[in-house]
């Protein structure tokens, strides 16, 4: 089987909600990402903050109107004064130290015009301390894309979306849950038909309330980078 044709059979197996049509869809995108990113988290006894390079990689599927992809996401913050309150209220002798981030974003969405889409978003996200501590979310959300055409090479692109997750610990245990926003704000220029570079700032932030009652606002942003090829 041709790379292209076995990429195909591999997103459209992975995305099995879509439509049979989508088997005959010509449109098969992917994407490499980085966004120097910040993590900022806050209760109400601290605030700290962290910085990364979060790493993506994206694969995607248009016809005329479905599209669909899966987004990955990966990378460390480091903290240098003061790692995060946890929700097993222990505290880590040293005041520095860094988060461990990935995140799984199955996108299947419908162009309602051609310049506006509505999407839903299966998401899931892990924390993973250096002790190995982890919170795990996972949870579903929604939202509207939109892309205004500036000049040939040139468009402009908003995103925004909604979504509520539960929490887990390593154990499996549902240890409370976070309602969430995302954003993103930027631009597209076309290298040539088949490739173009993007930049926008990214951001995403979740008010998110654990059993034991401690309240935490959890949100990541930062200008991220991706180069975008079409096969």
């Amino acid at each position: 089987m041709k790379p292209k044709m076995l990429i195909k059979a591999g997103l459209v197996a992975l995305l099995g909600l879509l439509p049979a049509s989508v088997q005959a869809w010509p449109d098969v995108g992917v994407a490499i990402s980085i966004q120097p990113a910040t993590l900022t988290v806050i209760d109400d006894s601290q605030e700290a903050q962290g910085s990364s390079n979060l790493m993506g990689l994206e694969f995607s599927l248009r016809g005329e109107r479905w599209y669909g992809g899966l987004a990955l996401t990966n990378g460390d913050f480091h903290f240098t004064e003061q790692l995060p309150r946890r929700e097993d209220n222990k505290v880590l002798l040293n005041g520095n130290g860094s988060i461990g981030h990935n995140q799984q974003d199955l996108v299947l969405g419908y162009y309602v015009l051609d310049w506006l889409s509505l999407f839903t978003d299966i998401k899931t996200a892990n924390y993973v301390w250096s002790d190995d501590f982890a919170l795990h979310m996972a949870g579903l959300g929604a939202g509207a894309s939109a892309h205004w055409r500036a000049s040939q090479n040139w468009t402009l692109l908003l995103r925004v979306g909604r979504n509520r997750v539960n929490i887990y610990n390593n154990a499996g245990t549902d240890v409370g849950n976070a309602r969430g926003t995302t954003f993103y704000l930027g631009g597209l220029y076309l290298l040539r038909d088949d490739t173009a570079l993007s930049a926008g700032l990214k951001n995403q932030s979740y008010n998110v309330s654990f059993r034991n009652d401690l309240e935490q606002q959890f949100a990541i942003g930062g200008i991220t980078v991706s180069l975008n090829h079409l096969f």
